[in-house]
């Protein structure tokens, strides 16, 4: 049989698409990889805690983000509050504290920087999103709990990042969904909705978007990463034969993604088109319970570890 022209375009975009959704089923298909110096292995650089020289030690941390001078933050759960950290890791600040004051917190679970200028922090027992400049000083709340017939009803924020575009993408694990804002905080749209069939949601955590505008998310208790189009259609999933309760996601410079898993003890690796290729855990015991994932300037990945108390930096071998 003769194979002509519409053939070899078929052809051609099916090994170009990176996320395709297997008919009747929702999986995400692995394409063809295309990276370059995939992972090789993970060692353990340092941890960072539960002592913190200057400050009370870290209780449950659960996030960490970095400033544009290269300072950390991080989001300590256990203790209601947000420290920040100098280049050379020293105390310098802290806020926080349980309560319901402008200032104070309950269970702060995400946090994430707009340009590295403006802190914003998922504060999940109080429902609601804070703002904070890089010297911990309070902004404002830009969205909260109002109503639970409210369409903009938070519920309970388990996750925060914020798209190439300036977009604002918050997991919501009450609804099961996660609410996409424009850059001057004006509720778009939703995302997903309670259930383990295509599209849905189940505990929703981390989320990140890649180069092509695609979103990820930690679909926690369907044990996958859920993927969106840049315009919310449902994309396919991957992780499903590896992942047992996806907690945060991380992207390389490379496509690579890194996904830390709560119940593995561990941070699995995939590639861009969703195939499997490593986890820290046959590297050596460096987690108890990983949370949040970011991946520094520096090379480094670092992970908040909730039931150590510390936060693991290691070094990914190429």
């Amino acid at each position: 049989m003769s194979r002509g022209p519409k053939y070899c375009l078929i052809l051609l975009l099916a090994f170009s698409l990176p996320y395709i959704s297997c008919s009747g089923a929702g999986r995400y298909e692995p394409g063809v990889i295309t990276q370059q110096n995939p992972p090789r292995g993970f060692e353990l650089v340092r941890y960072i805690g539960p002592t913190i020289e200057g400050g009370a030690d870290l209780y449950s941390p659960c996030d960490i983000a970095f400033d544009v001078d290269g300072q950390m933050f991080i989001c300590d759960n256990g203790n209601h509050r947000i420290l920040k950290l100098g280049r050379q890791l020293a105390f310098i600040k802290e806020i926080g504290g349980f309560g319901n004051g402008n200032e104070q917190l309950a269970n702060p679970i995400a946090i994430v920087f707009d340009n590295g200028l403006t802190l914003m922090v998922a504060d999940t027992q109080k429902r609601r999103i804070s703002r904070f400049d890089r010297n911990l000083n309070f902004i404002d709340f830009f969205l909260e709990y109002k109503s639970a017939e409210a369409f903009a009803n938070i519920g309970k924020p388990s996750g925060i990042h914020i798209g190439r575009n300036g977009d604002i993408y918050l997991s919501d694990d009450d609804n099961n969904r996660v609410l996409v804002l424009d850059s001057f905080y004006n509720l778009q749209s939703e995302i997903g909705g309670f259930g383990y069939g295509n599209g849905e949601l189940s505990s929703p955590a981390g989320l990140v978007t890649d180069q092509s505008d695609n979103l990820l998310v930690a679909d926690s208790r369907n044990g996958r990463i859920a993927v969106y189009n840049s315009v919310g259609g449902y994309s396919g999933d991957f992780g499903r034969d590896r992942l047992r309760y996806p907690i945060d996601i991380a992207i390389d410079p490379a496509g690579y993604i890194y996904v830390s898993d709560r119940n593995l003890k561990s941070v699995l690796v995939f590639s861009r088109s969703g195939k499997y290729t490593i986890e820290s855990s046959s590297y050596g015991s460096f987690l108890d319970e990983p949370a949040g994932i970011h991946i520094h300037s520096d090379g480094y990945i670092y992970v908040a570890d909730r039931a150590s108390n510390r936060i693991a930096v290691l070094n990914i071998i190429r």
